[in-house]
């Protein structure tokens, strides 16, 4: 933890103006405050289970866990839900959870309708924000960046849409596994195989997403085929030896070798996810994300890598292809942006000469996706965020919970009909301009790092700053969004 203990990253702060200092702090201070201002279905329902995971523990049925229901009773979310992740997701959430467990085991708290427990809920993002923006710093020096750049590349990331709504919002616990992600391609740079391995077996069962960043790396330097199939295998080992010791299937009654091939329900939906947008082509079916992604593998496979200052920089874009691919290919939920943006910011920074129009395109790709989003999933923009918080305590809330929402709203206004048109319209609008954006922000970089002179787009300070003024202006727009539908309904 030395380089946090430095203090580099506040040491760039203070060096900034006095109006650019004030700005950030000011941010950072409102960013704290929107942060617990709010709680998502999705960590609350991992939380019921890590709570469960306790409870099936010391009533050894653990073996059974998926084969447990439980009653959820958050103001706005109140159900029955059961284990849906891979187990390892729920031992990281059991550990943090545990004084929840003993305060609603022991003390009779209602832990989903209590403020300080929510926070608490929180806090565990927070944490993972910490060690994240520390991890990518080291990153940023792998590639030796400066102690400034690799603070502006925290600045950048902590400032970005998809920051506020992944994270603040919509509490993301995506961003647990990316920790271990980012200090896996970090060992990768540094050629310490043991270290990227570890850490990918580490980040891989608590989201999947981290397979597709694992193997173009692995690929782009091991040419070997057997080690190739050693590694991937070592790198999904946890999530097999998980399945069978604790199965998903929920059959607890005898050790299987046959349960390491059955997932949940969720992780067929991700498989469907990937084969769901496809064209009639030759004698079948031609599925985008396949083809884009086993392309890119090929490519990997056969470009020969070197330990060159340039190559350490081409493995972050290597990296945030990978995401790139899957985001413009497949059908994507508003959390899991998140995980791409690390290598955005990182990105931008090593090619600081073009920083103003790769972050220009950064805040307009953020901005299409956020548009469709908001109308493909309305409820995550809605005032079920904000049911249960700190705002609801200050301002009140509704006897009985109704969801209420930008879709609500262009129905009751505009009749069913019309509110259909508009949000087919408005999802084809956002999605047609964060894959315009996010394609040529990877050509620009593609050009930058391989030293392709680009002089129409000329360097200036000024815009940078208006842009960041900008970004953080509709961070904050954004996450008013959902207060405001809060506020309609009290």
């Amino acid at each position: 933890m030395k380089t946090l203990k430095k203090n580099k990253f506040i040491n760039y702060i203070n060096e900034l103006s006095t109006y650019k200092k004030a700005a950030i702090i000011g941010y950072f201070f409102i960013l704290l405050i929107l942060f617990y201002g709010f709680i998502y279905n999705d960590i609350l329902e991992t939380t019921r289970m890590g709570i469960s995971f306790w409870e099936q523990l010391f009533a050894g049925r653990i073996r059974f866990f998926y084969n447990n229901f439980v009653e959820m009773n958050p103001f706005a979310y109140t159900k029955q839900v059961q284990g849906v992740y891979d187990f390892p997701i729920y031992i990281a959430f059991a550990i943090w959870d545990f004084p929840l467990y003993l305060l609603y085991r022991f003390a009779g708290v209602d832990v989903f309708n209590n403020v300080l427990c929510i926070m608490w809920i929180k806090t565990l993002l927070l944490l993972f924000t910490v060690l994240l923006m520390k991890a990518m710093f080291d990153l940023c020096k792998a590639v030796d960046l400066s102690d400034s750049d690799a603070a502006l590349a925290l600045l950048l990331f902590i400032t970005s849409d998809f920051y506020m709504t992944s994270i603040a919002l919509m509490c993301a616990y995506d961003i647990i596994p990316l920790y271990f992600s980012i200090i896996g391609v970090k060992a990768y740079i540094e050629d310490d195989m043991r270290t990227f391995v570890s850490m990918f077996m580490l980040a891989i069962p608590l989201k999947f997403f981290a397979l597709l960043l694992f193997i173009p790396l692995l690929v782009l330097k091991e040419k070997n085929v057997i080690k190739i199939t050693v590694y991937t295998f070592l790198s999904i080992l946890p999530i097999v030896v998980f399945r069978i010791l604790i199965p998903c299937s929920g059959n607890g009654t005898g050790i299987r070798l046959s349960d390491a091939a059955v997932s949940t329900d969720l992780s067929h939906l991700a498989l469907y996810y990937v084969i769901r947008y496809y064209s009639e082509m030759a004698l079948g079916r031609i599925y985008y994300f396949l083809l884009c992604y086993g392309v890119f593998v090929l490519i990997c496979y056969f470009i020969t890598s070197d330990k060159s200052d340039d190559n350490k920089r081409w493995t972050i874009y290597v990296a945030l292809m990978s995401y790139v691919i899957l985001f413009v290919t497949c059908y994507s939920h508003p959390y899991w942006l998140i995980i791409m943006m690390p290598f955005v910011t990182i990105i931008m920074v090593i090619n600081k000469e073009y920083l103003h129009i790769s972050l220009l395109l950064e805040w307009v790709f953020s901005l299409g996706m956020i548009l469709a989003q908001m109308f493909e999933f309305s409820w995550c923009y809605g005032n079920g965020l904000v049911a249960g918080t700190f705002w609801a305590k200050i301002f009140g809330q509704p006897k009985i919970f109704y969801s209420y929402n930008v879709f609500t709203i262009l129905q009751n206004s505009l009749g069913l009909k019309t509110a259909k048109s508009i949000v087919a319209a408005a999802k084809g609008a956002g999605s047609t301009v964060f894959v315009g954006a996010i394609v040529l922000f990877m050509i620009i970089n593609a050009l930058s790092l391989k030293n392709i002179n680009l002089p129409f787009w000329k360097k200036t300070d000024n815009a940078v700053s208006w842009t960041m003024c900008g970004r953080i202006i509709s961070c904050i727009i954004i996450a008013m969004i959902p207060f405001y539908m809060h506020l309609m309904t009290v």
